[in-house]
């Protein structure tokens, strides 16, 4: 137990470094991992001092893998709690960092495994197709949801969850109009989550046909943090990467099965760069809203497949018009954390 204890809390700590990584140091570069400060690797807990030194881009990743690939071992397959890490968590996490690294066959290894344990844990795909509205909630018939604990069987840990108590009780996210009409087709019961737009599937309450489109944050209940249609397309995207077009075909349409009504799930991909580009769309359509695509921003920035989405960096707030920038990937430390 107290191995296990002692294991989960190596890979949390971990993964929590690749994620402070993710804001305050460059995206992943083997060219530059050497040379290129990330942030500080802290091993102990302490409330005081400020003698911290930030570490490479090598050093915080060699870190985080080391820390994660000695620790699972130890973790046992179980599912206590939904703000705990376990086994198909844990993996999860450590593919995502391969994923994140461009290192694809690593990741397909570690996502793979994740894959494997989602049935031995209970955790797997909600089917929106069989969702009823209550209120701007949506429930699954069976009663997967349980909202008491801000938790659903898509959830394979909600580490996040008490980090965000905003999301609950506003909604403040807006979409743009170009979003939607080049990314969803009418049959995606996705649109659902979109207040303004009229989605005409009868599995969800209608909203309101309006000119102001923003996201329902009623989906953020018991989808913060580790999930799985995340684990899907970090797999299928491995999959794909590493020419394994069948099975990431395959896994793909299993998910947009549970988010399209009717026939449309297929994937129209006609090589294996057009199926990789169709996977990073639906991530777009799955997570929109969530702040996820920050991270494939980051990460897709120097891919030559991606350098069609910088058409959509530019943002006009009236007469002033902002571009994203590469060095703008890469936040500043607050002044308060380092003084």
């Amino acid at each position: 137990q107290k191995r296990a204890l002692y294991a989960e809390a190596r890979v949390l700590r971990a993964y929590m470094t690749f994620m402070m990584a993710q804001f305050f140091g460059e995206p992943y570069n083997a060219a530059k991992a050497e040379t290129s400060l990330s942030v500080p690797i802290i091993t102990k807990a302490a409330t005081v001092g400020n003698d911290f030194t930030r570490r490479t881009m090598k050093d915080v990743y060699d870190f985080v893998i080391t820390e994660m690939t000695q620790a699972i071992p130890d973790i046992p397959l179980r599912k206590e709690h939904h703000l705990r890490a376990f086994s198909v968590t844990a993996n999860a996490m450590l593919g995502r960092v391969y994923w994140t690294m461009g290192d694809y066959e690593n990741a397909v290894k570690s996502l793979g495994t994740a894959m494997e344990q989602l049935s031995l844990v209970g955790c797997g795909l909600l089917d929106y197709n069989t969702m009823e509205v209550e209120g701007e909630i949506a429930y699954p018939v069976d009663d997967l949801l349980n909202p008491e604990l801000i938790y659903n069987v898509e959830s394979m840990s909600n580490i996040w969850s008490s980090m965000y108590p905003s999301y609950y009780g506003s909604v403040l996210l807006y979409l743009k109009r170009d979003v939607l009409k080049s990314h969803y087709t009418k049959s995606d019961l996705r649109l659902c989550f979109i207040s303004g737009l009229e989605s005409g599937v009868t599995a969800y309450k209608k909203f309101n046909n309006t000119d102001t489109y923003y996201i329902n944050l009623s989906k953020f209940v018991g989808n913060i943090g580790i999930t799985v249609p995340d684990l899907y397309l970090m797999y299928c995207e491995s999959l794909a990467r590493t020419e394994e077009y069948d099975t990431a075909r395959t896994l793909l349409e299993e998910l947009r099965k549970t988010r399209i009504s009717g026939d449309d799930y297929m994937v129209d991909a006609a090589d294996g760069d057009d199926l990789i580009k169709f996977i990073v769309a639906e991530r777009v359509r799955e997570f929109v809203g969530y702040g996820n695509l920050w991270f494939d921003m980051r990460r897709l920035w120097s891919d030559p497949l991606f350098e069609f989405m910088k058409e959509f960096y530019t943002h006009t707030d009236g007469e002033q018009t902002y571009t994203l920038t590469e060095e703008r990937l890469t936040m500043n430390i607050p002044p308060q954390i380092t003084a």
